[in-house]
């Protein structure tokens, strides 16, 4: 095989290999974020806390004495929003006409599936919550 055709071919298996390569990347980063969602507030700041103090790199006695911590302050967080939501949801109403009126028929129609998986989403969260 001559250098040409050989140059050609290590090419494409590198092409072929960094696109393989971003889609599975691609792939677990949607996962990831799927099972965040699907895991509802609790996995989020799970997920913070654990991000949190492996950034900070504590040990073993100050991650024990930071749990409760960032539990507690989790907890205020989730009162906050909840006592927050209704007024949150109105503000939402409220700006859906305008929000509407932006949009093209096939995006209209992406924004109301959107808004019907967000809201099946918060459902079924209140409803584990009971």
């Amino acid at each position: 095989m001559n250098s040409g055709k050989q140059m050609l071919w290590t090419l494409a298996v590198f092409v072929l290999g960094l696109v393989l390569g971003a889609s599975v990347i691609n792939q677990y980063h949607k996962k990831y974020l799927a099972s965040m969602v699907e895991g509802g507030t609790s996995a989020f700041h799970e997920h913070m806390k654990r991000k949190f103090m492996a950034d900070l790199d504590l040990d073993q006695a100050q991650r024990e004495r930071m749990e409760p911590l960032m539990t507690e302050l989790h907890e205020k967080i989730r009162a906050i929003r909840r006592q927050a939501e209704p007024e949150i949801k109105k503000l939402f109403e409220e700006a859906k006409p305008g929000i509407l009126d932006l949009l093209r028929p096939d995006q209209v129609q992406k924004f109301k599936e959107m808004e019907a998986k967000r809201k099946r989403r918060h459902e079924s969260a209140n409803a584990t919550k009971s």
